[in-house]
């Protein structure tokens, strides 16, 4: 189950969930019972806790490629671009996640805030805002439904950033029932389109843990079951640890 947790989780840390030939409006029914949303909210929050891993792979996104390095340890991840001088550092919590960038390891983190968190990583579809995980700490949370999201039964929800800086209206993510993982998550316009989603297109067993393998983050048609844009992470190779 634990090792089951930390492939999840090493996956969501970039956020947002999309795939060809999904549907682009789930239907969750309001009328299933569901648990109460304080005790799945606690829940997903409890299993976000990575294991120390370090992964090596890519960002590959329509005009470009970067070779990145990843680093998991508890609810912080560091991303480091081999190409590029940028490396990311995300720290995830339910009081408020925070996202920080610097040049180098000789550098001090600088905290993203505010316009910023909506700026491309790498002139991909992935935005400083998603890696951060920012709406599951909204003030305003509520319960959809129940859905089936890949086959998987799910909890949907609907998040409000209300007065806090976003360049979404609303973001539904779903949580998985048998494990309470974020399994998808879609972020939407004022005019209740989805314009961002992200799906993970498989995992791979590094030494008796499990992790992301590739994961494609789509920037969608509003209104439309199409992406304007693709990126994809592929995770290459891993090892347990970080130095």
């Amino acid at each position: 189950m634990k090792t089951q947790r930390q492939v999840f989780w090493a996956v969501v840390a970039l956020a947002l969930i999309a795939r060809p030939g999904d549907r682009l409006g789930a239907a969750p029914d309001p009328k299933a019972p569901m648990p109460p949303a304080e005790m799945i909210i606690g829940l997903l929050w409890k299993n976000m806790d990575l294991q120390a891993f370090t992964l090596t792979g890519q960002i590959r996104a329509s005009k470009n490629l970067h070779p990145i390095v990843l680093k998991t340890n508890g609810r912080e991840m560091i991303y480091e671009a081999l190409d590029s001088p940028l490396q990311i550092r995300v720290h995830l919590d339910a009081g408020g996640s925070e996202v920080y960038t610097r040049a180098s390891a000789n550098q001090q983190w600088k905290r993203v805030t505010g316009k910023a968190i909506t700026e491309s990583v790498l002139g991909s579809d992935i935005t400083y805002e998603e890696l951060g995980l920012h709406f599951l700490s909204w003030p305003r949370i509520e319960p959809v439904g129940v859905d089936s999201i890949k086959t998987f039964k799910s909890y949907a929800f609907d998040a409000y950033p209300e007065g806090i800086a976003s360049r979404y209206a609303k973001v539904r993510f779903w949580i998985t029932h048998d494990h309470c993982l974020m399994i998808r998550a879609d972020g939407y316009n004022k005019d209740d389109q989805v314009i961002k989603r992200v799906e993970v297109n498989g995992v791979a067993q590094i030494k008796d843990a499990w992790t992301i393998k590739q994961m494609m983050i789509s920037t969608m048609i509003p209104g439309r079951e199409l992406s304007k844009s693709r990126t994809y992470i592929d995770i290459h190779d891993g090892s347990p640890g970080v130095e």
